[in-house]
């Protein structure tokens, strides 16, 4: 599907289908296979992961309504790497349970955002780009199921077998 031509549905259908699962998804790993995902994905900790989705669904409650009233945000970041290590200070003193809480409510807000927006939303390219890169792409960058399909661990595992 095109990021132009997914509607408010499209939206909240993938929210139901990947996001409302992705916690019990990584929860239901034994730890170590957390913690390989974690890095897998380029993190010291499944946390770290978690405080990373964290962030850019708040950046998302910032910038959508905004945008949705034609105003223009402000973005305190020049790239991606400074946002990063924003947010990883700004969870630092957090433990995964709270980490996990915020997770689940922010979820919840993206989705009655996604709800209530007007329908001139999904014509704005704007809101649309973001919405995908951050509810479709992100899930496909940080898919649980993801990290069982790495060739080198599937392989690694067919050798401990033989």
């Amino acid at each position: 599907m095109s990021e132009q031509r997914m509607s408010r549905q499209d939206y909240l259908d993938t929210m139901s289908n990947t996001w409302d699962t992705y916690l019990a998804a990584l929860n239901s790993l034994p730890d170590s296979d957390q913690q390989r995902y974690a890095q897998q994905q380029g993190f010291s900790s499944l946390k770290d992961v978690l405080a990373h989705i964290n962030d850019w669904w708040e950046e998302t409650l910032r910038v959508v309504p905004l945008w949705a009233r034609g105003e223009a945000p402000q973005f305190d970041y020049d790239d991606y790497d400074t946002f990063e290590t924003r947010a990883m200070a700004r969870h630092h003193d957090q433990n995964l349970a709270q980490i996990e809480q915020d997770f689940e409510n922010l979820r919840g807000q993206v989705a009655a955002l996604i709800a209530e927006l007007p329908e001139t939303a999904f014509a704005n390219p704007q809101i649309t780009a973001w919405l995908y890169r951050v509810i479709i792409a992100h899930y496909q960058k940080h898919e649980p199921a993801a990290e069982a399909q790495i060739p080198a661990a599937k392989h690694q595992d067919v050798y401990k077998n033989d």
